[in-house]
């Protein structure tokens, strides 16, 4: 096992010291989380002491001094235990970028169901569950109703992984609030056993070990308020910082566009206080700048879907900066301001437009095929497989080609092509 000195020397992650005092339900949150005597925890934690695992500890160490202190920050302001700021270490390892073979995205590996109760919103331009900020705020709520349902955080831990159904399914088959005596019968499943002794190992073993957490590169985070459409990139580059510091920040910016919002409630850039007056700065004297637009008049044949693919952009934000164009009602000449990527060459761009314009859509009599929707399914991905426009699909099937797709969805497609039929 390696030396307490030298797995300190990491500062990996929150520092365990006595109890800070408890803003709400004292008696049932405690600063730190109630461990029982087990041999599954104690497993785990020698496990996580073991000298094979300090390049990973060395790694969670790197990845949360990022976001680690904004955790703890939130988990104090709510009584949590601090502990808790561990439980990314185990969902996705720090890594915002993070998605399980489920679906589950971000540093909280949250599914997408779960996200929108929560108030999260995952669309063409952003996935909130990848937002550190909001991603945080929206599993301590989760934690937080599931201790209030469950009744202790053993169970609350477990029903972060499985689900609250599941854990008060096994309760009732067990007649018991024990998460261990519900893992001794077997009445959970599998991986969620394992998950909050794994957890509670490594909790253990940051408790024994004194493992510290690092302090932010760049200083503590804040949010400021930016218009829809700007470059996060084009923001860092005007205010002389990283770009991919402020990237990496604002991770569930799919386009690394800035989304469309009420003007009562702007997006939030999320900047840290090294670059705070900068970014700043920018933001109130150069505003213009941040958003590229291309005046563009439509040619026989273009099509929204085509245009926003070629610039790389969502269809929505054509919407938003050519407010009352439909994509049914397009006429030659019909001006068009189009957001320019930071990197994307408009002229090369437009090329590309006319490449797509090419490919004739089959007449209507020819739709006669099925095709059923899969995971990751697009408009312009289904139409160019079958030969037809986003547009024309969308209008075969009823919709409009800005409508979501949603997966098992059986579309009507031209029969022509190589039309794939509909799975059963």
């Amino acid at each position: 096992m390696l030396a307490t000195s030298r797995l300190a020397t990491c500062l990996v992650l929150a520092r365990l010291v006595a109890p800070w005092p408890a803003t709400a339900e004292p008696a049932e949150t405690p600063a730190m989380l109630p461990l029982r005597s087990h041999p599954a925890i104690e497993a785990y934690a020698a496990r996580f002491a073991e000298p094979r695992w300090l390049p990973w500890l060395e790694l969670m160490a790197a990845r949360s001094a990022e976001f680690g202190t904004h955790i703890v920050e939130q988990l104090r302001r709510r009584g949590m235990p601090e502990e808790l700021v561990l439980l990314p270490a185990i969902e996705s390892e720090f890594r915002s970028d993070a998605v399980s073979n489920r679906g589950a995205a971000g540093l909280w590996q949250l599914m997408a169901t779960t996200a929108g109760a929560l108030g999260l919103v995952i669309d063409e331009l952003r996935d909130e569950r990848r937002d550190f900020w909001l991603a945080t705020d929206a599993a301590l709520t989760l934690l937080q109703q599931n201790l209030r349902l469950l009744g202790n955080w053993d169970l609350s831990i477990a029903a972060y992984n499985a689900g609250p159904g599941r854990i008060r399914d096994a309760m009732s088959l067990g007649g018991s609030n024990d998460f261990w005596k519900l893992r001794a019968r077997g009445l959970l499943p599998r991986q969620t056993a394992e998950f909050v002794p794994r957890f509670y190992g490594l909790v253990l073993a940051a408790r024994r070990l004194q493992l510290q957490l690092r302090q932010p590169p760049n200083g503590e985070w804040s949010r400021l308020p930016v218009p829809p459409g700007a470059d996060v990139r084009v923001i860092a580059r005007l205010a002389d910082m990283p770009v991919e510091v402020l990237r990496a920040a604002n991770a569930e910016l799919r386009h690394s566009l800035t989304p469309d919002a009420p003007p009562a409630t702007p997006y939030l850039l999320k900047v840290p206080e090294r670059y705070r007056s900068a970014v700043a700065g920018v933001l109130a004297s150069r505003s213009a700048e941040l958003v590229r637009l291309h005046l563009y008049r439509i040619r026989s044949g273009d099509t929204l879907s085509e245009l926003a693919t070629a610039f790389s952009i969502p269809v929505s934000l054509l919407h938003r900066y050519n407010p009352g164009v439909e994509p049914r009602r397009l006429r030659v000449g019909l001006p068009l301001l189009l957001p320019v990527r930071d990197d994307i060459d408009p002229d090369a761009a437009l090329a590309r437009v006319r490449r797509l314009a090419q490919s004739a859509a089959p007449p209507p009599s020819q739709w006669a095929g099925r095709y059923r929707v899969r995971q990751g399914d697009s408009w312009w991905a289904i139409g160019r497989r079958h030969g037809t426009s986003p547009e024309q699909l969308a209008a075969a099937n009823g919709m409009q080609a800005n409508d979501l797709l949603h997966p098992e969805t059986v579309l009507v497609v031209p029969a022509t092509g190589g039309a794939h039929r509909a799975e059963a």
